[in-house]
């Protein structure tokens, strides 16, 4: 299981709000220590990147839905799932 901590949450100026991928998070992996820039379909181990938000990330793995928020400080310094 990864263990991701969310870092911040950049926008692309090029990118169409109806496209998907107007954002892009770096997402770190103290495991491995590892940065991840990532948008929306990319894939993260067994993980898939289902949504990127002006604060929020939401990743996929299986069945399950996992969300880091900036603003959520517990998800953002623990970085759990």
């Amino acid at each position: 299981m990864l263990r991701l901590q969310l870092i911040g949450i950049v926008k692309s100026p090029d990118a169409e709000p109806r496209d998907g991928r107007q954002y892009a998070a770096a997402l770190y992996d103290p495991e491995a220590d590892l940065l991840h820039v990532v948008g929306v379909g990319d894939r993260l181990g067994a993980s898939v990147i289902e949504s990127v938000a002006e604060d929020t990330v939401t990743l996929r793995t299986g069945s399950r839905s996992t969300r880091l928020s900036l603003r959520d400080s517990g998800a953002a310094k623990g970085g759990r799932r």
